[in-house]
């Protein structure tokens, strides 16, 4: 149970961080933005923002499921944030955002397959908004 309530309070404290990187981005205070994402990675996931970024799309999932081991609900802030990130890019480096965003939407489409114990929404609304932004890069 002790667990089960860290790994919730650590899934809403990244929920913070991420209205608040959007709040930034709002601010167009885009590479504050971009720093405060990049150490999130370290801090929630224990993953380096360059070692992400060098995953290759195709072997991404096989690496964050199957190494790095992280829970569903890890793997869908993570989703997020990539996807987060591949929008404060957009206009820096079309390439890294594109590269971000269809992890994102890979890893969004894998817990849509295997989480069948949570509906959600927002997941389903990330998967159709990223790949209607993947089509039109």
């Amino acid at each position: 149970m002790f667990r089960r309530d860290y790994i919730q309070r650590m899934i809403e404290e990244f929920g913070k961080m991420l209205s608040h990187v959007m709040g930034l981005k709002a601010m167009n205070q885009n590479e504050m933005a971009l720093d405060e994402l990049r150490n999130s990675y370290k801090t929630y996931f224990e993953l380096d923002a360059d070692f992400l970024h060098a995953i290759p799309t195709d072997d991404f999932l096989e690496i964050i499921i199957g190494k790095v081991e992280l829970k569903k609900q890890h793997q869908e802030a993570l989703a997020q944030a990539l996807m987060t990130e591949g929008e404060l890019l957009h206009d820096v480096n079309l390439f890294l955002a594109r590269g971000l965003r269809e992890k994102a939407l890979r890893l969004f489409q894998h817990l849509e397959k295997t989480d069948t114990t949570t509906f959600s929404i927002s997941r389903k609304d990330a998967v159709s908004e990223l790949k209607a932004i993947l089509e039109l890069e």
